[in-house]
């Protein structure tokens, strides 16, 4: 019977125009909006200048962004930041595992004359961040690896039957090994690039602190702002130990609320994984005092 009223819904007609209305024209979010998802493009409003389109595939982030909105439904507060640290500066910037491609999209759209590289090292996942880069006519540079300390190829643990937010060079339970090529930043960028890194978005499942060990150099050289996911205290304590020399300040994000300082590197609730790491200087001139929580 599910999978009938499943099959039913799925071959629904005009599903995004009718949703649209009722969240854009109505201005209502349905306490049920999480079963309301379509398949197709819609636009995002990043502010009231700017915006991205996304291809949506029935998936949880696509479907929480079209019915909340930028800033705040999915990782909101943390996405309120990356506009922040990316708005309309100059060099490059890092989305390491891309996925879709939401925050790689974003730094495009707020800053056109920076070089974003997005990487995604599951194929059938690149060509979805592909095809969300196309829709806006990005220069999104794509690479398919993984990133850690070393070039090569390695191990990535995939949910290969399903959409997945979650693989990773740690393990996975009930994934399925599959070979793919493998970097590190340093080795990647190279010592003799002109451009300064000046953000890096990091989302490896748990692999955080090797891939920061491969950027080392990097990070000296250039002291990128970073967003950071920290799924347990034990992967914060090993990226803090990564950075402790160079001068970052570290803060959980608290979405919904903002930017609360850490002493230690750990998630603050289920879902307040992401943290910032940026200099005084850049806390300063970014303006990311706005962002601090009140409570």
């Amino acid at each position: 019977m599910k999978r009938l009223a499943r099959a039913i819904y799925a071959g629904l007609p005009l599903k995004r125009q009718v949703y649209g209305f009722i969240r854009h024209r109505l201005g209502i979010v349905p306490s049920f909006y999480e079963h309301l998802h379509f398949t197709g493009p819609f636009e995002l409003a990043l502010d009231e200048a700017r915006s991205v389109k996304l291809l949506s595939r029935g998936h949880i982030v696509e479907n929480d962004l079209f019915w909340r909105g930028f800033g705040a439904g999915w990782e909101g507060s943390s996405l309120q930041l990356w506009k922040r640290i990316c708005d309309n500066r100059r060099g490059l910037i890092l989305d390491i595992g891309a996925n879709s491609g939401v925050y790689a999209l974003v730094a495009a759209a707020v800053a056109p004359e920076a070089h974003v590289i997005a990487f995604e090292p599951i194929d059938r996942i690149a060509r979805q961040l592909r095809a969300n880069i196309g829709l806006n006519r990005f220069a999104v540079e794509v690479e398919e690896c993984a990133v850690s300390n070393r070039d090569g190829t390695t191990a990535i643990f995939d949910v290969v039957e399903a959409f997945n937010y979650s693989a990773s060079l740690e393990g996975l339970r009930g994934s399925t090994p599959v070979q793919v090529p493998v970097c590190s930043i340093d080795c990647h960028l190279g010592p003799d690039r002109a451009e300064p890194v000046i953000a890096i978005k990091i989302d490896v499942e748990r692999h955080e602190a090797v891939a920061i060990a491969g950027m080392r150099e990097t990070l000296a050289r250039d002291h990128p702002t970073i967003l950071v996911e920290i799924l347990d205290s034990a992967i914060g304590s090993a990226v803090a130990d990564e950075v402790g020399d160079l001068g970052y300040r570290m803060f959980h994000i608290a979405e919904g609320r903002g930017l609360v300082p850490a002493e230690r590197l750990e998630p603050l609730g289920d879902h307040d994984w992401n943290h910032l790491l940026c200099t005084d200087e850049q806390f300063d001139c970014l303006g990311l005092g706005e962002f601090l929580s009140e409570n």
